[in-house]
């Protein structure tokens, strides 16, 4: 009998254990929280939303910076702009590797100094941050929790579990103006003192999985460029900044990447901030100027 009652709770665990893999699997997969409009998307589910299709052939890849810079409606060269906030090298090697991202031919990243920093403050959202023994409600808490929270409220007080969709107006972020010179002079302290003392130890991982990222391009047949995005020629890049730039274009230099400079290329009236293009004149602006690079 005791042997019987074994038996069968290990029959039980083994069915709660295919259970919780197969529908991690399945939901992981779909992903079904970036198409409700209760719910708050970050960069990467808007550039699904926006662009559905399973291939992108040709993508943009960077920070805000590339978010802020380059309009793909307003480009000749077709390149999908799937910036995401904090966007690292890490972050769109993980992509690849975990197939979030599906491109077919280009894949264009756009790079400043902390694009290749560890400890940057990344969006813990995107799905390729989920460990594989994290199932996905529970990497999802923060966004599944809130809804049944209001869900349930509503309810108690007699009302629809959901009122009007709460999201449908989001989209990335941009900037619209120009920030005056003392803004500028304030920002650039406030980066000195957050990024100016790190060193090379402190992009060990970026500059590791840049070296993997340009492997699984090769086997993949992606061809891989990189753009070094405009620095505000008000702001001294200083050098953290500098020493990135070296380090990265050695090792494009060793494997053939194509590198476009426009650190110093764009003039003030263009910027936002430091790195970030005023959305009314600066990113077309850019647009036009980074095309001619991205249609060769």
């Amino acid at each position: 009998m005791k042997k019987k009652k074994t038996s069968e709770f290990k029959c039980f665990v083994l069915i709660l254990a295919v259970l919780w893999i197969v529908s991690d699997a399945v939901l992981t997969r779909l992903d079904p929280l970036k198409y409700s409009d209760y719910i708050f998307k970050n960069d990467y589910e808007l550039t699904q939303l926006r662009h559905p299709e399973k291939v992108w052939d040709k993508v943009f890849f960077g920070s805000s910076v590339v978010i802020a810079s380059y309009l793909e409606d307003q480009s000749a060269a077709g390149y999908v702009n799937a910036g995401v906030d904090y966007g690292t090298v890490s972050d769109i090697y993980e992509m690849i590797k975990k197939n979030k991202i599906n491109i077919g031919s280009d894949l264009v990243i756009g790079l400043n100094d902390i694009s290749f920093l560890d400890s940057l403050d990344t969006n813990p959202t995107y799905i390729w941050h989920k460990k594989w023994y994290q199932h996905y409600i529970f990497f999802e808490r923060d966004k599944i929790y809130p809804l049944l929270e209001q869900g349930l409220s509503n309810l108690l007080d007699g009302k629809a579990p959901f009122g009007e969709p709460a999201q449908t107006w989001q989209t990335k972020i941009v900037y619209f103006g120009s920030l005056s010179d003392g803004e500028l002079a304030a920002g650039n302290d406030r980066m000195i003192e957050r990024f100016g003392g790190c060193t090379l130890e402190d992009c060990k991982r970026n500059f590791a999985d840049l070296d993997r990222l340009i492997e699984i391009c090769g086997k993949k047949g992606i061809r891989l460029r990189a753009v070094w995005m405009p620095w505000n020629p008000k702001v001294p890049v200083y050098d953290f900044a500098k020493r990135i730039m070296d380090a990265a274009n050695e090792r494009f230099a060793q494997s053939g990447i194509d590198v476009f400079d426009m650190t110093n290329m764009i003039e003030p009236q263009y910027f936002y901030d430091i790195g970030h293009m005023s959305y009314e004149n600066g990113a077309p602006y850019f647009t036009k100027v980074i095309d001619e690079f991205l249609c060769k």
